[in-house]
């Protein structure tokens, strides 16, 4: 089995307001997130929750593979977050999925994908990539855990990866999304031109 971890506990404060309830066709980015989520084969979807987590929290969609945890740390960054989602995943879990709220598009054919090629190889970290570029959502095998929960809360995700560069499996998907993050209303409202004639992601 394998557990996402939706990190959705920062300030959002470039973007000037809550990112996870930035409206798309009248829904909040959250819910479309998790209703893409849900079709896909996850185990379990941990969304991590922090800044403005009273306002976000109606939002998750209610759904027994939904569970909510809040980041006391979230100030200290996204690796504070994730830290806490690992603490609350099954123990049945194989491994972690890694999604930020702010890539929200990324098709479900795609993350099923990510989780049928990680389960079939023996490497210890998958990163998608799309024209070269690396993106999200990045898997971790469970033995990585440990090396997560010793890492200093400000102290860069990326850490773990430099650390086992030789174990990287990069898989090239045909989907733009998994590149594509916003911080800005300018960056949402590219990503929305790029994407709006992909139907499948309801913009």
């Amino acid at each position: 089995m394998v557990s996402c971890i939706v990190l959705a506990a920062g300030s959002s404060s470039r973007f000037g307001s809550p990112k996870p309830l930035t409206l798309i066709r009248s829904r909040p980015l959250i819910a479309l997130l998790l209703e893409q989520l849900l079709k896909t084969q996850l185990g379990e979807i941990v969304v991590v929750l922090g800044a403005d987590a009273d306002a976000i929290m109606p939002c998750v969609t209610a759904n027994p593979r939904v569970h909510c945890v809040f980041n006391d740390n979230h100030k200290r960054g996204q690796t504070s977050s994730f830290k806490k989602g690992l603490e609350c995943i099954s123990p049945a879990a194989q491994a972690a999925m890694l999604l930020p709220a702010d890539v929200p598009f990324v098709k479900p054919e795609t993350v099923d994908k990510i989780i049928e090629t990680f389960l079939k190889n023996p490497f210890a970290i998958l990163i998608p990539t799309c024209g070269g570029r690396s993106g999200h959502p990045s898997v971790f095998s469970k033995k990585l855990f440990p090396e997560f929960a010793s890492l200093a809360d400000e102290a860069p995700l990326s850490t773990i990866q430099h650390i086992h560069a030789s174990e990287i499996l990069k898989l090239p998907v045909c989907d733009e999304s998994v590149t594509l993050s916003f911080n800005t209303p300018e960056e949402l409202r590219m990503i929305t031109q790029i994407l709006k004639t992909d139907h499948t992601i309801g913009l």
